[in-house]
């Protein structure tokens, strides 16, 4: 209770909203999946005062589609000036250049992702793991990357069930995209370089 400071020009501090998901963004501080006062609001994304991590205003949220896609916001990712917020079976992208500008339209809603590991930002863009369709990379375009890799997933060497314990990160330009292989063993990483638009099994 009494989390929150509607005066942005008189910054209070040492207040948090309790949040699965934290990213910086524009000189703001943005949460997801919040709980409040005892409620969760798994679709609700919080913004906080301007340079002031620690304050944040009643009214500075936004639901992303409640009621669809597993109702739940399970990533975030920051491109730019854009962020993208993910859903299991949507992706929403957050524009605007100050917070009375922001506004928030659908990307995709056919393909999304399932956890914070398994979508990651960097300098050629934001690229996630779809749980049905592999790997997606957005540069200011949408674009597959999975395509000679998608059997992999139809014919369940790529476990359906292990989707959400795809771990990916950006090194040296390049993609790394660690999926579970097969029922047994071992992950197996492969890696997309940008520049040659082809995959590595590492």
């Amino acid at each position: 209770s009494a989390a929150w400071n509607d005066a942005i020009d008189v910054p209070a501090g040492g207040r948090f909203p309790r949040a699965k998901l934290v990213l910086d963004h524009r000189g703001l501080v943005l949460v997801a999946n919040t709980v409040e006062s005892g409620t969760a609001y798994p679709t609700r994304v919080r913004f906080s005062h301007p340079g002031q991590p620690e304050d944040w205003r009643t009214n500075d949220y936004f639901d992303v589609g409640p009621g669809e896609d597993g109702d739940e916001i399970p990533g975030l990712a920051a491109f730019g000036q854009e962020l993208l917020i993910f859903k299991r079976k949507s992706v929403w992208v957050l524009t605007g250049a100050t917070p009375d500008l922001f506004r928030v339209a659908p990307l995709s809603q056919q393909v999304g992702a399932g956890c914070q590991e398994c979508c990651v930002g960097g300098e050629a863009g934001v690229a996630w793991f779809d749980g049905q369709r592999g790997v997606f990379l957005y540069d200011g375009e949408l674009k597959w990357l999975w395509a000679k890799l998608h059997e992999k997933i139809t014919d369940g060497t790529i476990t359906a069930g292990g989707v959400d314990e795809v771990r990916m990160g950006w090194l040296n330009h390049r993609l790394f995209v660690s999926v579970p292989w097969e029922t047994v063993g071992p992950s197996r990483t492969f890696v997309f370089d940008p520049l040659v638009g082809g995959w590595t099994a590492y």
